[in-house]
């Protein structure tokens, strides 16, 4: 606390972004797993918001 306007508030941007980091990796993980027990790829893209292109692009890569 130096006087530096900043310092008056909390700043909560870092934990935002580490909540989203968080949530993409665990749906990228959940894709890779549905992925192995060939799950359609439109229903893995429902279920974990990755857009269909993305999906296709972990099945050529992890297959």
């Amino acid at each position: 606390m130096n006087g530096e306007i900043a310092d008056d508030y909390q700043d909560f941007g870092d934990a935002l972004l580490k909540d989203r980091i968080i949530k993409v990796k665990h749906n990228l993980k959940t894709a890779r797993s549905a992925i192995k027990l060939g799950i359609e790829l439109s229903d893995i893209s429902k279920i974990t918001e990755i857009p269909l292109k993305y999906i296709e692009i972990l099945k050529e890569k992890y297959s």
